[in-house]
């Protein structure tokens, strides 16, 4: 004789309910996509082309500001991010001060 089922039949097709105390896994955060973008950016921009380092700050800055409003992950992603830019950015701007003393160097024969 099988026993009983304290909570009776469940409707056709559908699952039984959960014990008594069944505790649901939380539901994981989404990580922020402009996080994700920003560091994907500002990496490839020290690779490819420094000046990118820009839209990568850019993005990180925005991010932080959606994931102050939204609670999403992602913050240390939008800082790294923003980081690396700055990185990208600093060495566009020795590129162009080495840049200029070769040129006036050239120029003025020094």
């Amino acid at each position: 004789m099988q026993p009983s089922d304290p909570y009776g039949p469940s409707p056709a097709g559908q699952n039984p309910p959960p014990p008594p105390g069944h505790v649901y896994p939380p539901v994981p955060r989404r990580t922020n996509g402009m996080a994700i973008g920003a560091l994907v950016v500002s990496l490839v921009s020290l690779l490819t082309c420094p000046f990118a380092g820009a839209v990568g700050i850019y993005l990180g800055n925005r991010a932080r500001n959606e994931i102050r409003s939204t609670g999403e992950d992602g913050d240390g992603m939008a800082l790294a991010g923003i980081i690396v830019g700055w990185i990208a950015v600093a060495f566009v701007l020795l590129w162009l001060c080495f840049g200029a003393v070769m040129i006036s160097s050239v120029a003025y024969g020094v």
